[in-house]
């Protein structure tokens, strides 16, 4: 949800000729970071592990920003 608010704040500040290159590298990243988790997912069968792999990284993200 606030990933989209995030596009849409940054669509609406920039000029019409940047827009379509932002929207572009946003959706780009996006499927990247799909098919990382899928690929994550098909490496590690054990759910819990997947979740600490996914989740860990996340959090000291959040708290080196914070």
């Amino acid at each position: 949800m606030y990933a989209n608010l995030f596009l849409i704040a940054g669509v609406e500040a920039m000029s019409p000729n940047v827009r379509v290159k932002f929207i572009f590298i946003i959706y780009c990243f996006q499927s990247l970071g799909n098919l990382l988790t899928g690929l994550l997912a098909y490496l590690i069968r054990d759910w819990v592990t997947l979740q600490l792999y996914l989740f860990v990284p996340m959090v000291l993200t959040i708290t080196y920003f914070l």
